[in-house]
């Protein structure tokens, strides 16, 4: 988790221009290695979207996260 959330929160400032605000951030404690995050953003699609660009996904490989093991739930207001 430690490298993780360090590569996560370095990487912030793509997130805010994309317009997505990060609301929670944590581990399991029964399985730290699961991780948690909650995003606000302005259209269902644009995490995805992010995820998917060629320079995010590669910072988001060098942390150490799966993005196989990626679940997204859209949730309303």
């Amino acid at each position: 988790m430690d490298s993780l959330k360090k590569t996560f929160d370095e990487h912030s400032a793509p997130r805010d221009e994309a317009g997505i605000k990060t609301i929670y951030v944590g581990n399991e404690i029964e399985n730290p290695n699961k991780v948690h995050v909650v995003f606000q953003a302005p259209a269902a699609d644009t995490l995805e979207k992010f995820m998917q660009d060629s320079e995010n996904a590669k910072i988001i490989e060098q942390s150490g996260h799966k993005q196989e093991t990626t679940v997204m739930v859209v949730c309303s207001d």
